[in-house]
This record gives structure tokens, sequence and C-alpha cells, in this order.
């Protein structure tokens, strides 16, 4: 594994948008959850920001590493006797103190809040993952990529895997450390969200 001394994986770079960015419209949470989810708009709200590109082109690689990551970290989940929910396919996630909505690719809920979301029929979880996954694509945005992994460190969200099917690594984010980079043979672990979770980083892409 390898200390990233920068905030960003050093490959991230190419997946930049450099086209000028437009001035951003503001929105509390509450204006944004009343915004359209079936427009075509790919939308997330980031620190009071309001975010809007297309949809999101997910590749083979992007679509086959997100399945079979949910598969694995689900498995073990259920292997500990715990009942939290791996969800996954823009899983929508409100952090209010963040004045934040994003969709994520992967989030390890607790059940009790997954419970929560489904008595009050909402679209989306309003409370801190366990842990969150997200898996880049060609079309991803530097700077949007890196304000959700701010967004969800500043909330409290213990362990984020920012996930390069491409080139077949994970950067792990934890509170208060460097992220650190996994490939090839390297054990990846997904503590504390998944406890006994320990593999080598080359099977999150490959059976």
């Amino acid at each position: 594994m390898t200390t990233v001394l920068a905030p960003p994986p050093p490959d991230l770079a190419e997946f930049d948008d450099e086209a000028e960015v437009p001035e951003r419209q503001r929105m509390t949470v509450d204006e944004f959850l009343t915004l359209p989810l079936d427009d075509g708009v790919d939308r997330d709200l980031l620190f009071g920001e309001v975010w809007e590109e297309p949809m999101t082109v997910r590749t083979r690689l992007h679509s086959g590493g997100e399945g079979l990551i949910t598969t694995r970290l689900q498995q073990q989940v259920w292997a500990n006797g715990d009942r939290h929910r791996v969800c996954s396919g823009e899983a929508g996630v409100v952090l209010r103190e963040e004045e934040s909505a994003a969709g994520l690719d992967i989030v390890v809920i607790r059940r009790e809040d997954y419970d929560e979301s489904e008595r009050r029929q909402t679209t989306y979880f309003e409370c801190v993952p366990m842990m969150v996954v997200e898996v880049l694509s060609p079309t991803n945005v530097h700077e949007k990529i890196m304000l959700k992994i701010e967004a969800c460190q500043s909330a409290g969200v213990p362990l984020i895997w920012l996930v390069d099917p491409r080139r077949r690594t994970v950067t792990a984010y934890r509170v208060g450390h460097k992220p650190v980079l996994f490939e090839g043979e390297e054990t990846i672990n997904a503590d504390p969200a998944v406890p006994n979770f320990a593999m080598p980083t080359a099977k999150l892409f490959d059976e």
C-alpha cells in the first residue's frame, strides 16, 4: 500500500473536466430536495452549491466493479451476523450539517437508518453512512468527486473508498489519516464499517 500525499489519487486528474465551471446556484437541502429526479440531469448539492451535469456514463468497468464490491461487502455484513444494508446505484444521502445531498455509488447503512428511511418513505437516506464507495467513470469531474469525499469526511463517515476500475486501485480515506492507495495483492480491509472484511485488492475487480 502507498500513502497518497496529495488529497486526490495521482491519476484522478485524468478524469477531470477542463471545461469552464459556471457559477453555481446556492440552495438549502430542503430546497434541493424539491427538484425533479427524472429530468435526465445528474444533480448533487455539495456545501450548499448545486452541481448539474449530464447523467454519468457508467462503463462496463464501472457497473461491473460496483456490483462486485457491493456483493462482497454485503456478504461479509451477513457473515458478521449484522443486518446493515449495502446500497448501490446512486444511493441518495443527505448530510444536513454539510449542506449536502448527493448520489453515492455504494453506501453501507445501519439497519435502523435504512428502516427509518423506509418508514418515512424518503428518497434520500438522512444519515451518516458507515462507509461510502465512489467508483470513477470517464465523465467524473475531479473537483466534484473531491467535494463529495470532503463532505462525507466532514460528516464523520469513518471510511471512504475511491475506486479506479481502469487502474484497479482503491484509495482509502479515513478521518485524521492520509489517503492510502491499495493495488494488486495488497490486502485491503473495511474496518470499522465492515469488520473481518480483508482481501487482496485485486479481488475487488475479479472473481
